[in-house]
């Protein structure tokens, strides 16, 4: 293991050349600007929450908290893919494509 992370520090390990994008840039820029809107609204009812005294502190709320976030972002990760048609795992593998574009790097900064 340690000779295989040396050879990669030393950039002797082979490359494997980059897959061509399965996605279009315009749903890479849906995608982001889904996902923005989806974290805005998530923010503002936690601030919601946070102003009308829903402060936790006992230990089973904070993990009853947890689960509810956990199952807040897995339904944040539904409706973007309802409203864009790209899983969150296909706009990983195809970013990195993308983000010598211009628009995408001024929506991702």
């Amino acid at each position: 293991m340690a000779l295989y992370i040396q050879a990669a520090q030393q950039g002797k390990l082979e490359q494997k050349p980059t897959p061509a994008p399965t996605l279009t840039k315009e749903q890479v820029i849906n995608y982001i600007k889904a996902s923005m809107e989806m974290f805005a609204d998530q923010d503002a009812e936690k601030k919601r929450h946070e102003l009308t005294g829903n402060v936790l502190e006992d230990q089973n709320e904070a993990s009853l908290t947890m689960a509810k976030f956990m199952e807040n972002e897995c339904k944040m990760k539904d409706k973007i893919f309802v409203k864009t048609g790209v899983e969150p795992e296909e706009l990983e593998e195809n970013l990195m494509h993308f983000m010598a574009d211009p628009d995408v790097r001024m929506l991702m900064a």
